[in-house]
C-alpha cells in the first residue's frame, strides 16, 4: 500500500476471493486501534473469509484508489437465531488512516451504503456493530441513526480468569 498520496478516483467493488489477503493490513490496524481482545491472525482471517465467500451468502466491499486497497466492509447473510428472519450482519469495517485523513473523505459512508444496498437485496434487516472507544462514537451514532438504524445492544466481554 502507498502512503495515501494517490489522487485517483475512489472505486468501490466486491472483493474477489484471491484478494482477501489484501484486507489483512487494514484488519490488523483496526484490531490494534481498538485494542480488541485476542489476536488477529492473518491466516485465520484469510481462511475464514475464503470459506464465507465460497460457501455462504457473504460479501466484502472494497474501496480502492488505483491499486491501493484503502477500505473494506465484510458482511454475512444468515438466519436470525431466534426466529429465522434472514438478516445481513456487518462483520468488519475498516478505512485506512491515510484515507480517513483525506479532506472530505466519504469512503466509510460509501462502503456502508454498498453494504446496506446488498443487505436490503438479501435480507429483511441489516445489522451493524460499533466498537466503542475509537474517538468517533458520537459521530457514528449520528450516522447510524440518520440512516435509520436503532441501537439494539451493547456488548461486553470478559477474559477467562486463569
Amino acid at each position: 500500500m502507498t502512503t495515501g498520496l494517490c489522487t485517483e478516483t475512489l472505486l468501490i467493488r466486491p472483493l474477489q476471493v484471491a484478494e482477501i489477503h489484501q484486507c489483512v493490513e487494514g484488519a490488523v490496524l483496526f484490531h490494534r486501534e481498538f485494542n480488541m481482545p485476542g489476536k488477529l491472525i492473518p491466516s485465520v482471517f484469510t481462511r475464514n473469509w475464503t470459506n464465507f465467500l465460497t460457501t455462504q451468502i457473504a460479501r466484502i466491499f472494497s474501496a480502492w484508489r488505483g491499486d491501493d486497497l484503502v477500505g473494506g466492509l465484510g458482511g454475512l447473510v444468515h438466519p436470525d437465531l431466534n426466529d429465522d428472519r434472514i438478516v445481513a450482519t456487518e462483520m468488519f469495517w475498516f478505512v485506512m488512516p491515510h484515507e480517513r485523513d483525506r479532506p472530505g473523505s466519504m469512503t466509510a459512508v460509501r462502503l456502508l451504503k454498498q453494504f446496506m444496498q446488498w443487505g436490503d437485496a438479501h435480507a429483511v434487516e441489516t445489522r451493524l456493530a460499533h466498537m466503542v472507544g475509537g474517538g468517533n462514537d458520537a459521530q457514528l451514532d449520528r450516522l447510524y441513526r440518520k440512516l435509520g438504524y436503532q441501537q439494539l445492544e451493547v456488548g461486553y466481554y470478559r477474559p477467562r480468569r486463569e
